[in-house]
């Protein structure tokens, strides 16, 4: 695994980036587009994501997947969440063109967009809503939100072992499954 900090609004960098990674490996089995800010991070990193990596993706013709990071906002709003949820639905919406651009190429690389409720980080604690009461937006079947190091480690373990479309409003969802 290769993982890189970089700015995902600054499509430059990406492009950058896909480069460094593609001549260093010579394929890309697993990109996985993660961002917590609103249009520039939430939005166009996706974007810039793709634009970069994509390509490259494409051209080594193996086997490869793409997971966006969504959230349950992708399917539900929330009261004081429209910025948030109108990237998040496009975010599960360029997901789901991304496949079936993707199989129409005859490329062999699944997407997917991870869907987490709400995550307790600084951006949640800044948003003016509190962890512990979310009571007009969305939190997992326990009433709870997550934590980073639970929503992390979930992406590459569902890509390479199952789908799972359960746990709620806490899942992986297949572009597919429309």
């Amino acid at each position: 695994m290769f993982c890189r900090l970089v700015d995902v609004s600054d499509a430059t960098q990406l492009q950058i980036l896909a480069k460094e990674v593609f001549e260093q490996f010579g394929h890309i089995n697993l990109l996985f587009n993660n961002a917590g800010m609103v249009v520039n991070v939430n939005l166009m990193g996706v974007v810039n994501g793709l634009l970069a990596f994509v390509p490259h993706m494409i051209e080594q013709g193996s086997h490869a997947h793409i997971v966006n990071t969504g959230s349950v906002a992708s399917f539900i709003s929330g009261a004081g969440l429209g910025s948030y949820t109108a990237t998040k639905m496009a975010v599960r919406g360029i997901t789901e063109t991304l496949q079936q651009e993707l199989a129409e190429q005859g490329a062999n690389i699944g997407v997917s967009t991870l869907c987490p409720g709400p995550v307790d980080t600084p951006i949640l604690a800044s948003s003016g809503l509190v962890a512990d009461n979310l009571e007009n937006g969305p939190v997992d079947d326990a009433g709870k939100t997550e934590v980073p190091d639970t929503v992390a480690p979930c992406s590459p373990f569902r890509v390479k072992k199952q789908w799972s479309i359960g746990c709620n409003i806490n899942h992986l969802h297949r572009a597919v499954d429309r």
